[in-house]
């Protein structure tokens, strides 16, 4: 069983699809990290000895934001775009897309109106 950032990764699944569940780690930024450490490609979770997950993680603190600390910076460029009023902001704060997707025949779960 390994955690890895507070993440517990599923024992059968190999270690580069297991790594695309950390918040903030997709498919090819896994393959990298893998290459980066010597990792096969058909390693599974369950094989990985202890030293193999202290790399992982020192490599995931070093040079990757993931997890809250992800979520942390990405809710506070949120609250900055808010806090100056520019569109972006405001179309955070009406629930609308942001990057002038259009709105009419569209993002009709987006728009829809919020439970509170």
């Amino acid at each position: 069983m390994a955690y890895i950032l507070n993440t517990h990764l599923s024992p059968g699944l190999r270690v580069r699809r297991a790594l695309s569940s950390l918040f903030g780690i997709g498919l090819y930024r896994s393959e990298q990290i893998c290459d980066q450490l010597g990792l096969h490609h058909s390693l599974r979770v369950s094989h990985l000895s202890q030293a193999h997950i202290d790399q992982l993680t020192r490599i995931l603190t070093k040079y990757y934001y993931t997890g809250s600390e992800l979520q942390r910076a990405i809710s506070k460029d949120v609250k900055r775009l808010v806090a100056i009023n520019c569109y972006r902001g405001f179309r955070h704060v009406q629930g609308l897309p942001v990057r002038g997707q259009r709105t009419h025949t569209n993002s009709r779960t987006v728009r829809k109106k919020r439970r509170i």
